[in-house]
């Protein structure tokens, strides 16, 4: 998976569109390799330096590369090509939010502080989405990023009361619901935009949402088949000790 990002097939004519979320995957794959070395050798300087600026100093130039817009630019070539900037970008990002989620799990906490955390967390759900459902301005979209480490770390802390919206039983099921729908979401999206040309946002909308529904259904009956055909068949017959 990591070939089409560490060899800029771009260069051959294969686009990043036909499969932008695989070959973001690729470059996280990529990416992971030297922060995982960073983590083990030098974990502080990776948590507390390397992390935080990295991913203010990355977003940063993309969005002057870009204008303000997070997206590969023509201009990136060689190894800064694709997914590669937005990937370090977005794993240091995850590694920020895993700082302070730590910090709030390690922290002794009493019933006013987990009132103060869950006010904390509804106003910056609050300033996030709307900003960015409603703001036009792609410098204020960008901006509201900065939010996420923080209000995902209260989240997954469990010391504020909206949190325990999280942890319902059947909550646990959305996990590979979610990846589906984000592994399946772009290729219904060419799909659309090649079938459905001139039409309304709504008509596509609607259209994207029904593709995406099918290539999830067609992917989770694949993955049972091939399950099945691992267990019956492929197991015994790869794993099975020869007889000496």
């Amino acid at each position: 998976m990591i070939f089409p990002e560490i060899f800029c097939i771009t260069y051959s004519g294969v686009d990043i569109e036909f499969n932008a979320t695989m070959w973001y995957f690729s470059a996280m794959i990529i990416c992971m390799l030297p922060l995982a070395y960073m983590l083990y050798k030098k974990c502080n300087f990776t948590l507390y330096v390397f992390a935080p600026l990295a991913s203010v100093m990355l977003l940063g130039y993309m969005c002057r590369v870009n204008d303000y817009v997070i997206l590969p630019h023509p201009t990136l070539y060689g190894i800064v090509m694709g997914g590669i900037i937005r990937a370090m970008c977005g794993l240091c990002f995850g590694i920020n939010a895993w700082t302070i989620y730590n910090k709030l799990v390690t922290l002794n906490t009493n019933k006013n502080v987990n009132i103060l955390l869950t006010i904390a967390e509804t106003v910056l759900w609050f300033i996030f989405f709307f900003t960015w459902f409603t703001e036009k301005n792609n410098r204020a979209i960008i901006s509201i990023l900065f939010i996420l480490p923080i209000v995902l770390a209260i989240a997954f802390s469990q010391k504020s009361y909206l949190s325990k919206m999280f942890r319902f039983k059947w909550m646990r099921y959305l996990s590979s619901v979610s990846l589906s729908i984000y592994l399946n979401h772009w290729g219904a999206r060419l799909l659309t935009q090649h079938f459905f040309i001139g039409r309304s946002y709504k008509f596509c909308v609607i259209m994207m949402s029904l593709f995406t529904v099918c290539a999830c259904i067609l992917n989770y009956l694949t993955v049972k088949l091939c399950k099945i055909i691992w267990n019956r068949k492929l197991k015994n017959f790869l794993t099975k000790p020869d007889n000496v």
